[in-house]
């Protein structure tokens, strides 16, 4: 019968991800607009390959009043983490929209939308790395080696470093 059959314990997937550093900056252009540098580092905490799908970054007062948000061009790389990996969330020289100065004193309070992947991660070989100082348009240079490791052609490969 069915119920003789042994069963193999099944291990429950898990989307889990905690925040593992975030930093924010608000200053003012030469434009005179609010500008702002960001970025949130997650963790995946779970055992399924997450996909950072979107995040939003609001500035609050203490009592958590909305002092300002952006939310227009805000990067996720890599785009899928698998468990025990780290992705980022970030955004430079973004303008802000909202009732806030450089000198305001706010919360950075991201809020992120991470989920499980439909897709493959895809990671290449990377090697020969080397950073060297640059001048005042390109302050450093980063070159090294990478290598496509799968069976297809890649087209296009988008390479991020984050310092």
């Amino acid at each position: 019968s069915d119920s003789d059959k042994a069963e193999k314990p099944s291990k429950a997937e898990s989307e889990s991800w905690e925040v593992t550093y975030q930093n924010s900056v608000i200053y003012k252009n030469s434009l005179n607009d609010i500008d702002c540098y960001a970025i949130v580092e997650v963790e995946n905490t779970g055992n399924v390959d997450l996909y950072l799908k979107d995040a939003s970054f609001d500035f609050e007062d203490e009592s958590g009043k909305l002092l300002a948000t952006y939310s227009t061009m805000i990067s996720a790389d890599p785009d899928i983490i698998a468990p025990g990996e780290k992705g980022y969330f970030y955004c430079n020289m973004a303008t802000l929209k909202g009732d806030i100065t450089e000198d305001t004193e706010y919360v950075f309070n991201p809020s992120l939308k991470l989920e499980k992947s439909k897709n493959s991660i895809v990671r290449y070989d990377i090697s020969d790395l080397s950073i060297s100082k640059g001048d005042f348009l390109s302050p450093f240079s980063i070159i090294g080696r990478i290598e496509n490791n799968t069976d297809e052609d890649a087209g296009l490969v988008w390479i991020v470093c984050i310092l």
